[in-house]
């Protein structure tokens, strides 16, 4: 089976006969019901192949529909000019290199599209105008849309024109040419103004000044080349942004407050990432001879831990079903099939199906919608025949890391924490509260790092959660990378067979050898004018992730993490049937353990279990000392 793995576009997708998971129903409605929109959704999620798909439909091209559902549809594959403003692909040190991508978009365009006024950018930044003397300016309809006669040699005037200014009279050339409106695509409408936020993050100045001066150099070009947008309407069929995050339209881009935003719309949950029926559907037969396997030891920076997905995330946003999925990554194993389940090989695809998802799945995007894999991850996980984190390029891993390590931020509280709609919509005004106050929800959210969980539409609330395995191996990496450790091995196999053995000294020693080994005190930029996490924060942190990530099939966890007092509930059993019950406190002395654990929160089950109640004492971040009891 030839897969789509990194080719965004469709035209080129269809050609090279790569399977395609059909969402041409879902865009159908969208440019049939809106004239101006946008989509957010994180990286690497088929924005691009989106925005190209209704590149090919505005571009009347039916022979690429062939077989799919926008074929049956649409009726009439009018064509109309299309421009496709890709920022997504640059990036954006300085000002200037915003500037440059827009002039060479412009010279394109106004050489398809203006040929009797081409406008081209001088060395220096600025316009000059370029006449051309041509017999015959007028244009020929083609199957490849509007293709402009060839044009006699072309004389620098002296007529200087600003962006937004040769944008407006591209479109106008275009309407013109073209007979009808022109459609406008913006891909990655927001990464000029997120790569101006990331330098903003050096820790060399003041953060508050130069987030002012550097916003306002990426929107003095942004603003009024979007306003044209909105100005120029008349001409125009459809506008579609996408990108990773919303602004506040009437803080950031005031002009562009008109469109309409699909983010949360359940019409368009699933519009990007696949779903489970379409995994079984497009990529069953390629998913019965791939052979997946764990891949164990990953990790550059010698990090392999182990762990599963969040309960709750295999089903719509509302369902709170368990996951049944299973296996284990750890950086000095041998490599594990992944068809071999706790009963022997699995044969089915959607068992396989079900593993995938717990890795890669787990994204909801809308209240109601199915929820989705990430379609980077899953698609490199059948390319390469082994399960391991892909997703998380390196602006991504920017994003997270400069989110994570320096700022007060619990992991724990992340995991079912309650927002409002304007949290999750509203990117520039959550990086702000990031960089002021720690506040790091919507970025998590926006990135990719959170998804939707439950939602309560009467009162405007969402819960949030991780949605997969992936992410949390990602965030375990990052957590003790930036606490100075990029070469520390997590020993998940070690201490999941110390518990399933009813070894509970071996799992205490090694837990605390592990976590005593990881230094609490490191702030890459003290200068930065927000706090540092504190050593508590860091250390709860870990022990949240720690505990996440030691799940499995047969090892449940339960955990009550504070400043101060920990409780862990784990209740596992090994090949033998022989079942264990864990109750492990940790607090500042072994006998307020004990009494602490008297009163457990945890509702658990102890029929048939051995019981082993420990009781640690924790003091600089380690444990000092415990007392282990069995009955």
């Amino acid at each position: 089976m030839e897969y789509s793995l990194g080719v965004s576009e469709f035209a080129q997708l269809r050609n090279l006969g790569a399977c395609y998971v059909d969402k041409t129903e879902i865009l159908h409605q969208i440019v049939t019901t809106c004239a101006a929109c946008f989509l957010t959704r994180p990286r690497r999620f088929g924005k691009t192949l989106l925005l190209s798909t209704v590149e090919a439909y505005f571009r009347g091209e039916q022979t690429l529909f062939a077989g799919l559902r926008m074929e049956k549809l649409e009726t009439q594959w009018l064509r109309h000019a299309v421009l496709r403003l890709d920022l997504s692909s640059a990036t954006y040190n300085v000002p200037q290199d915003l500037v440059d991508v827009l002039h060479r978009h412009l010279s394109e365009w106004e050489q398809l599209y203006c040929p009797a006024t081409r406008t081209v950018a001088t060395p220096t930044g600025t316009d000059a105008s370029v006449q051309a003397d041509t017999e015959d300016t007028s244009t020929q309809m083609t199957a490849e849309g509007v293709t402009p006669n060839p044009v006699a040699p072309n004389r620098v005037g002296s007529r200087q024109a600003s962006l937004h200014e040769r944008f407006a009279q591209v479109i106008k050339c275009a309407f013109e040419a073209s007979g009808g409106p022109v459609v406008v695509l913006v891909d990655g409408y927001d990464k000029p103004v997120l790569d101006g936020l990331m330098a903003d993050l050096s820790g060399e100045e003041s953060l508050r000044v130069r987030i002012r001066q550097d916003r306002a150099r990426v929107f003095a070009p942004l603003d009024p080349f979007y306003s044209v947008l909105k100005s120029a309407r008349t001409y125009l069929k459809f506008v579609m942004l996408a990108g990773v995050s919303r602004y506040d339209m009437g803080d950031v881009f005031g002009c562009l407050d008109y469109l309409e935003d699909l983010s949360l719309d359940a019409t368009c949950g699933a519009v990007c990432g696949f779903t489970r029926s379409e995994l079984l559907k497009y990529y069953a037969k390629g998913l019965s001879f791939q052979g997946l396997r764990f891949s164990e030891g990953s990790s550059r920076q010698g990090l392999g831990p182990q762990g599963r997905s969040a309960p709750g995330l295999s089903g719509p946003v509302l369902s709170r079903q368990g996951s049944n999925c299973q296996g284990s990554v750890t950086i000095d194993a041998k490599v594990v099939d992944l068809c071999e389940g706790a009963d022997g090989l699995v044969k089915e695809e959607e068992e396989l199906v079900s593993r995938l998802e717990e890795w890669f799945g787990g994204y909801s995007f809308a209240p109601g919608s199915q929820r989705v894999v990430h379609p980077w991850s899953f698609l490199n996980a059948l390319k390469r025949g082994s399960i391991r984190p892909y997703w998380l390029d390196f602006t991504t891993a920017s994003y997270l890391a400069q989110t994570v390590r320096c700022r007060s931020i619990r992991l724990a509280e992340l995991d079912n924490m309650r927002t409002d709609t304007q949290s999750l919509r509203t990117f520039g005004a959550v990086w702000q509260r990031v960089l002021m106050t720690g506040d790091a929800v919507g970025v998590l959210y926006q990135t990719g790092c959170l998804t939707l969980k439950e939602c309560e539409l009467n009162c405007n609330e969402y819960v949030l959660g991780y949605p997969n395995r992936e992410v949390k191996e990602e965030l375990f990496k990052f957590v003790l990378k930036h606490a100075g450790h990029r070469h520390l091995t997590f020993p998940a196999m070690d201490l999941r067979h110390s518990l399933q053995h009813g070894d509970a000294v071996r799992f205490i020693q090694g837990f605390k050898q592990f976590m005593g080994s990881i230094r609490y005190t490191n702030h890459p930029y003290p200068n930065h004018p927000y706090p540092e996490p504190t050593d508590a924060i860091l250390f709860e942190n870990v022990l949240f992730l720690v505990c996440e990530l030691l799940q499995d099939e047969r090892t449940k966890i339960q955990s009550s993490i504070n400043i101060g007092h920990t409780e862990l509930c784990i209740q596992t059993s090994n090949t033998t049937g022989r079942k264990y019950l864990y109750l492990i406190g940790l607090s500042r002395t072994v006998s307020t353990s004990l009494l602490r654990l008297q009163q457990s929160p945890f509702a658990y089950d102890a029929h048939d279990h051995i019981v082993i109640t420990v009781g640690a004492s924790i003091k600089h971040k380690t444990i000092k000392g415990w007392t282990i009891q069995t009955k």
